[in-house]
């Protein structure tokens, strides 16, 4: 055969092919008798049994989903007096000097490669910072997806993610 008679052989059969499936889908929209739903038996509530539960939840602990806002900042070192900021030094005790805690957010974490940097609000100013690295009196010591440990006046935080 040449290509003129396969080239026509191979028309037909498109044409033919499309003419059946254009069939089908009008023939199917056309169609005149009514579509009646099969009836089946329907089950009622009351057929059906409800069991109870065999169980209880313990839910006696906080949702870690829920942070709120004063459980950003621990405390995890205590606070002691220091000799920088008591005005004599001697042998008597007297009331440890408190610091507040710094106001520092941790807003964000950054890992390129095995650098690891955060992403942190400290008096309404945003800045990056690595380990090791100090900014004022706030020392930066470790930092992980979810928190963020800083040294301040000789106290150790830690920082949740703010989300």
């Amino acid at each position: 055969m040449n290509n003129k008679n396969v080239k026509y052989i191979l028309i037909a059969v498109v044409v033919i092919i499309w003419g059946s499936i254009g069939y089908k889908i009008i023939n199917g929209l056309a169609s005149t008798q009514p579509f009646i739903p099969p009836v089946t038996n329907s089950i009622t509530l009351k057929d059906t049994l409800i069991a109870t539960d065999t169980f209880t939840l313990l839910a006696d602990y906080p949702d870690p989903f829920l942070w709120q806002q004063n459980d950003t900042v621990q405390n995890n070192a205590p606070i002691i007096a220091s000799k920088e900021n008591s005005e004599a030094y001697n042998t008597q005790v007297s009331e440890p000097v408190l610091h507040n805690p710094p106001a520092v957010k941790y807003l964000g974490f950054i890992k390129n490669g095995k650098n690891k940097m955060a992403i942190i609000l400290i008096n309404e100013q945003e800045m990056t910072v690595k380990e090791k690295e100090k900014i004022d009196d706030i020392m930066i010591l470790k930092i992980d997806y979810m928190l963020l440990s800083i040294k301040s006046h000789g106290n150790e935080y830690t920082i949740r993610l703010e989300r």
